[in-house]
């Protein structure tokens, strides 16, 4: 890690100066980074709860054994180009901000960039005079955001059935939208905000998400929801998204046991 350092400060430097770097009221810097989608990536976790003086907190986790409950299974989605698949090995994809603008780069609309930072500076006011753990801290955030529509969206487990679906067939109306990372959703016809960050109100559903027509997630994160009654059972998931440029594309995870 400590090798990429200089190079990551650099890129760093760079993309302060070719994107869209504005200054909020606070003492951060939001960069926008438009990306092209050329490439699909799904990612397992898992969803762990824990109770901290009353309250119940659940962390999503991007690291686990290839064993996990059904019920805590967090997948992840995310989009870039094929010039990320070198820079995944920090969690969370941060690092994906100190990649070269020239290799993964799309082109800005600084329209949306306006919208999205005023959204997002909208959010932290209120979080801080909310007293939010939410509060950002970092003098400069990234907001990732891509260029290019997204028309279907099918989850499958490979290799078993569940919920009675056969294998290989979409599970979509089993699957819950738990996270949009960034925060936000985009309509991707005209490119306008249609949910900014810390509205609540967010489809939970695939269905509700796709009648938006909505420009394709950096990263979007899901859980299965119903029952499962033939468990403990072993597959591999995977995904497939279409896009507005006539793009299909797919991942697959590795084989995930999964237990009740």
């Amino acid at each position: 890690m400590k090798s990429i350092i200089l190079p990551c400060l650099i890129c760093l430097i760079m993309l302060l100066m070719l994107c869209c770097e504005k200054e909020t009221t606070s003492d951060t810097i939001v960069v926008c980074v438009p990306r092209s989608t050329t490439q699909v990536w799904l990612f397992p976790g898992q969803l762990v709860t824990s109770t901290y003086q009353g309250n119940t907190f659940v962390e999503k986790k991007t690291n686990f054994s290839d064993t996990v409950k059904v019920d805590e299974l967090l997948l992840a989605v995310s989009t870039g180009t094929t010039n990320l698949l070198s820079l995944f090995g920090d969690e969370g994809r941060f690092i994906e901000f100190f990649a070269p603008e020239e290799e993964v780069g799309a082109s800005a609309n600084k329209t949306l960039e306006q919208a999205l930072v005023d959204s997002y500076e909208s959010y932290m006011k209120r979080s801080q005079k909310e007293g939010s753990s939410s509060k950002q801290k970092d003098n400069v955030v990234p907001i990732e955001y891509r260029r290019t529509g997204v028309t279907a969206f099918n989850l499958v487990a490979l290799d078993a059935p569940l919920f009675d679906i056969p294998a290989g067939a979409t599970l979509n109306d089993h699957v819950e939208i738990v996270g949009y990372f960034p925060d936000y959703i985009v309509d991707a016809r005209n490119e306008l905000l249609l949910y900014g960050f810390g509205d609540v109100e967010k489809p939970t559903t695939v269905q509700q998400w796709l009648a938006l027509k909505p420009l394709v997630q950096p990263t979007l994160q899901v859980k299965l929801t119903g029952s499962f009654p033939l468990l403990p059972l072993d597959t591999r998931f995977a995904v497939t998204l279409e896009t507005t440029e006539g793009m299909v594309l797919s991942d697959t995870t590795q084989t995930i046991h999964l237990l009740n």
